[in-house]
């Protein structure tokens, strides 16, 4: 059994949902640890966190370095053929769990059943769009235009 130096965040995963990866440690970069261990366990995992379905992904990764954050990108589909449905930046990683929760909630719930996200499709050469491109992000609800839609916000 391997004995983890921090605790991991746990979550209630829905029926159909798994987790494929799981290194989201219970600690923030304000935390008094050593700087090997923010290194090790905060700084440099891009991918700590995928759990998904058949057709949705929810991804957490650090973005940055000391400066950076937490960061979920919930969507429909996957990196490269997907639709952003939220993201979500944080530095505290309570706040990150706290939201996680309420994303798969609001998912059981049909909150995103009508939400158009941001597009991107690596095998259209026509679509301009990629995930890194995303600080204006705000999906929307079609049957309200212009009217921003993030569930439980």
């Amino acid at each position: 059994m391997i004995v983890e130096k921090y605790d991991i965040y746990e979550f209630e995963i829905l029926e159909g949902w798994r987790i494929y990866k799981n290194d989201f440690h219970k600690i923030d970069p304000s935390d008094n640890i050593s700087d090997d261990d923010k290194f090790n366990f905060i700084y440099c995992l891009e991918d700590m966190l995928l759990i998904y379905n058949d057709e949705f992904t929810l991804d957490l990764g650090w973005y940055g370095d000391e400066d950076g954050q937490y960061t979920i990108h919930f969507f429909k589909g996957n990196w490269l053929v997907g639709e952003l449905l939220e993201k979500h930046s944080s530095n505290k990683s309570l706040q990150i769990a706290t939201r996680i929760n309420e994303i798969l909630m609001a998912f059981k719930n049909g909150e995103f059943d009508n939400i158009n996200g941001y597009i991107v499709d690596e095998n259209d050469l026509n679509n301009q769009s990629d995930f890194w491109d995303l600080n204006n992000f705000e999906p929307t609800n079609p049957n309200t235009p212009n009217t921003p839609n993030t569930p439980n916000t």
